[in-house]
């Protein structure tokens, strides 16, 4: 029986050595597939040593980070890892990162925009764009967010397309001068980032936004907006249409005699939404603000802008309805059935007018083509 307990002893401690042994191995080294989480200072190092891989821009950035003291940099260093330190502890630690780069590239932007675009070896708020350069490398590290042709190169060309009328709404305010197009555009504009910052906090990693569903439910090929380039362009011919339209030069018909230049003068309205509305999501402001600068002395046409406005969305209608060939004699059709409220004799009109129809649409197609 003694034996027997000396027998039970010795396997008990056999087994108790075995496990601590065991145990302790396992300790000093993890399994492989458990990965280990990157450390703060990752991405920060990851960013400053990426050397030739970066843009022009953020090697400007980190050559101006390096010229600071250090005191200067450490500050720096510190606002930098205490936003990326915030964003990973959000209980959506990879949006929140994606809503920080937004926050910083909106900075950065506004800031070239107002000084104007620079040399490719400035950098203008180099702190701002190190934050981005910082935050980018740590979602890349967490989350394998990070590719050249991703959510954020889409992002970048919005911001720096929202920042330049910004700043030129600022400029013109600045001087006093009348406001502008710029100022018209500003709500939609802001509207339209709000959107798709929130559309792409949910966006595929390493996805182009070209390639993936659309970004928003008006995401199609059309452009934001007009340039100011070609507003002004656009106004200079409205404007001349508009003197030969009321001097009875354009749209003469039957006998040489001229079409009824109130109804003739809601076509060319009509006319300049549809081509508006076919390459640009705010066709709507451009087109108020083209139609009072072009008018000048004949603003009184647009005494009834809503009815007007009505009118050139049917006419859009119907343009998008039929073919490219049709397009414009559907157009006109629909524009004189509506200016001469269904009474007789808007057909002959309709094709008495196509020929300088068609040279306006030209005028227009030439300009909201250009890039």
């Amino acid at each position: 029986m003694g034996n027997s307990l000396i027998i039970v002893g010795v396997i008990v401690v056999i087994a108790v050595v075995i496990a601590v042994v065991v145990l302790s191995r396992k300790g000093d080294k993890a399994p492989a597939s458990v990965a280990t989480k990157p450390e703060e200072t990752d991405a920060w190092s990851h960013y400053l040593t990426a050397g030739e891989s970066w843009s022009d821009h953020d090697r400007a950035a980190i050559r101006a980070l390096r010229e600071l003291s250090q005191d200067e940099f450490d500050r720096i260093k510190s606002s930098v890892q205490a936003v990326q330190a915030k964003a990973l502890a959000d209980p959506s630690p990879q949006a929140a990162l994606r809503r920080a780069v937004m926050d910083a590239t909106d900075r950065f932007v506004l800031v070239d925009a107002h000084q104007g675009a620079g040399p490719s070896g400035e950098a203008g708020d180099f702190a701002s764009i190190v934050e981005v350069g910082v935050l980018r490398c740590a979602a890349h590290e967490r989350f394998g967010d990070y590719d050249r042709d991703d959510w954020y190169a889409h992002y970048l060309n919005v911001a720096r397309m929202n920042s330049r009328n910004v700043a030129a709404m600022v400029r013109k305010t600045v001087k006093d001068q009348p406001s502008s197009f710029e100022s018209a555009l500003h709500d939609p504009l802001t509207r339209t980032m709000a959107e798709v910052r929130q559309t792409l906090l949910n966006h595929p990693p390493r996805t182009s936004v070209e390639r993936s569903d659309k970004l928003t439910s008006n995401a199609e090929a059309r452009r934001l907006s007009p340039t100011q380039h070609q507003i002004d362009e656009l106004t200079r011919i409205m404007s001349n249409r508009f003197e030969k339209l009321f001097a009875g030069q354009i749209y003469r018909v039957e006998a040489g005699t001229a079409a009824d230049p109130a109804v003739t003068f809601q076509v060319d309205a009509s006319l300049l939404y549809t081509i508006l509305a076919n390459n640009f999501r705010h066709s709507t402001d451009a087109w108020r603000y083209i139609m009072e600068e072009a008018l000048g002395d004949y603003r009184g046409a647009m005494n009834d802008e809503d009815g007007l406005l009505s009118l050139a969305q049917t006419c859009h209608g119907s343009w998008e309805k039929n073919s490219e060939d049709g397009a414009l004699n559907a157009l006109l059709k629909t524009a004189c059935e509506g200016a001469f409220d269904g009474a007789e004799g808007w057909e002959g009109t309709a094709t008495g007018m196509v020929e300088d129809a068609s040279f306006l649409s030209g005028q227009i197609q030439r300009v909201v083509r250009e890039t």
